[in-house]
């Protein structure tokens, strides 16, 4: 680590034309071609008041996407990208993001938050986006780090069970996961509209990709697509 002090600013790219073209000159001199919009946050590392870094976040569809991790060759091994992401940590808790990270870098994105997920779970863009990276041969992963899961504070709360007993969570979650069968369209994808505590779990278990976002359906991996028609057959089917 440097013995050199480096701070991090960030502000909406349009409101601030230095902060734009510090990242931009960055950006050249890195060879990363990515474009930089109007409306994107951007983030700056100066290090004894050179630029030396950045990063931003971009709202893409309405899809919240961190990119362009970039940090001038002199600089690297310093500490100004983990001092990124702890910028970026608070911009990140209140919504999901995604990112597409080289193979290597998983770790270092986990930092802040940061899992790996099945491609076929991110948007189609981004899906679209590491196909082409693909093409040219890079290793590349897509990464999700969740918003605050919707009904964390509340789940089970209105699944309280009579004195009696308790409820059965897990007979709940097959019910819920089976029923995704009768609104199961474009192969992979049901509407969502269950108890937001079950739909956490049965994301937990790898059974749908991540709810929280402003889709009105859910998409089920290879794994929940297999075990929704198994337990739709063990509730519902008459006869067995």
């Amino acid at each position: 680590m440097s013995d050199e002090t480096f701070s991090i600013t960030f502000v909406q790219g349009e409101n601030d034309p230095v902060l734009l073209h510090d990242l931009t000159r960055i950006y050249d001199v890195c060879g990363y071609g990515g474009k930089i919009e109007a409306d994107d946050t951007l983030f700056v590392a100066y290090l004894s008041g050179i630029a030396a870094g950045g990063v931003r976040l971009c709202n893409e569809e309405d899809v919240i996407v961190l990119r362009g991790m970039e940090i001038l060759p002199r600089y690297r091994r310093q500490g100004l990208g983990l001092g990124l992401l702890a910028a970026c940590k608070p911009a990140l808790s209140e919504q999901t993001v995604y990112c597409l990270p080289y193979a290597h870098l998983v770790d270092f994105y986990a930092t802040v938050g940061f899992s790996p997920i099945d491609i076929e779970c991110a948007p189609y863009f981004l899906q679209a986006r590491a196909a082409d990276y693909a093409k040219t041969g890079k290793k590349i992963v897509a990464m999700c780090r969740p918003a605050k899961r919707l009904g964390d504070d509340v789940a089970g709360a209105h699944l309280t069970a009579p004195s009696s007993g308790k409820t059965d969570t897990g007979k709940i979650d097959e019910v819920v996961l089976a029923l995704f069968q009768l609104t199961l369209h474009e192969h992979f994808r049901a509407w969502k509209g269950f108890d937001w505590g079950v739909l956490n779990r049965l994301f937990e278990q790898g059974y749908i990709c991540d709810p929280v976002n402003k889709n009105k359906s859910v998409a089920l991996t290879d794994e929940g697509l297999v075990e929704s028609k198994r337990l739709f057959q063990k509730w519902f089917v008459k006869g067995r």
